[in-house]
């Protein structure tokens, strides 16, 4: 199976507007993938907040012919991270990872407790974690997680 070891600069690039509906795509299956135990509700109710600010965000796709994955940031605060389903496990999360990274002192994201993938995804990646909280409006505790 092929792997993005050596991932070329340029297929990591700014998001465009045009990138909105494949990126949106990602987001919401992504999103209902990794959390099962959320209802869909709470991610289909956020969409259109979640695509307005997603144009307001600093974000970077990667893109091999299509967008297939994504990282959004505000300042040092890293707000989502995906990658289209068949696409996972090809090291296209660690690319975007490392190169928004780079670019910053400092990171921190929220995770939920009971995404395990992503805690060990961060973990694996350098990433400490801080504290624990319940986010109120998803009814799940979220663990801050920071690297330097």
């Amino acid at each position: 199976r092929f792997r993005y070891a050596d991932v070329d600069s340029l297929m990591i690039r700014t998001f465009r507007e045009g990138d909105l509906s494949a990126v949106m795509d990602i987001w919401l299956s992504g999103n209902l993938d990794a959390h099962s135990f959320i209802p869909p509700s709470f991610f289909t109710e956020r969409f259109e907040e979640s695509a307005s600010a997603i144009c307001k965000a600093e974000v970077y796709v990667f893109e091999d012919g299509e967008v297939e994955g994504f990282i959004v940031q505000h300042d040092a605060y890293h707000e989502g991270l995906l990658v289209r389903d068949n696409a996972r496990g090809k090291g296209i999360g660690t690319a975007l990872l490392s190169h928004a990274v780079s670019a910053k002192k400092r990171l921190s994201v929220h995770v939920f407790a009971r995404n395990e993938k992503a805690l060990r995804f961060y973990l694996k990646n350098g990433f400490v974690p801080l504290s624990s909280a319940e986010n109120p409006e998803a009814g799940e505790s979220e663990v801050l997680l920071e690297i330097w």
